[in-house]
């Protein structure tokens, strides 16, 4: 599902036509350290922050996750609490959550309403970068990460100033130079220093006259 060399992607291929869909984990588009937050905020409308809602991913398993979302009472703020991080929601979010689950019938509701919203808030700035890549003659899904697509973008604006019947004659504009009898003297001292302080024998060291 994904390595450093590899996009974390799920591909599904059609069994009759020659077709394939790659579901692409946004995150490989994301700078390390950065967040989906920040992704947002960066990349979707100006003013737009990430509001996926809260959640208890925890406080349920596949064993009995229909009973537990076919109630109609809302989550308790323990069902909350984050065994990976050793923490709990806050108040304000837990208040927030208990305002939110009162306009849903029940759980499964709820839980609906919490993943449309986690996928509708990252809609418009994919589709942003989506827009930039296409304006830019990007290939996107050929790209590892978002740095691959801006080094990708900045050669290209390089190839578009390049001109194949114009003279690129390097000038580096530095001096040749220049092994002086003063400079090698002082070389030879140092590398006697550094044999010296390490105990290294120097019988066999270069010598001022080696020069030539």
């Amino acid at each position: 599902m994904g390595s450093t060399t590899q996009v974390k992607q799920t591909i599904v291929s059609h069994q009759d036509y020659d077709l394939d869909l790659r579901f692409i984990d946004i995150l490989s588009f994301i700078p390390p350290n950065n967040a989906l937050r920040q992704f947002v905020e960066k990349f979707g409308t100006k003013g737009i922050k990430l509001t996926k809602g809260i959640f208890p991913h925890g406080s349920f398993n596949y064993d009995y996750y229909k009973h537990v979302l076919e109630q109609t009472t809302p989550f308790a703020k323990e069902d909350f609490y984050d065994k990976l991080n050793n923490k709990n929601i806050s108040d304000e979010d837990y208040e927030q959550y208990c305002n939110d689950s009162v306009n849903f019938e029940n759980r499964w509701e709820y839980l609906k309403h919490y993943n449309i919203r986690d996928v509708t808030c990252m809609i418009n700035p994919i589709n942003h970068l989506i827009q930039i890549s296409w304006e830019e003659k990007v290939d996107m899904l050929g790209c590892m990460s978002l740095a691959q697509i801006a080094s990708q973008i900045q050669y290209k604006y390089c190839y578009d100033k390049f001109d194949i019947n114009a003279s690129y004659n390097i000038v580096n504009g530095f001096e040749q130079f220049e092994v002086t009898q003063y400079w090698w003297n002082n070389k030879v001292k140092e590398y006697v220093n550094q044999d010296e302080y390490v105990k290294k024998d120097t019988t066999n060291n270069v010598i001022e006259d080696n020069i030539d």
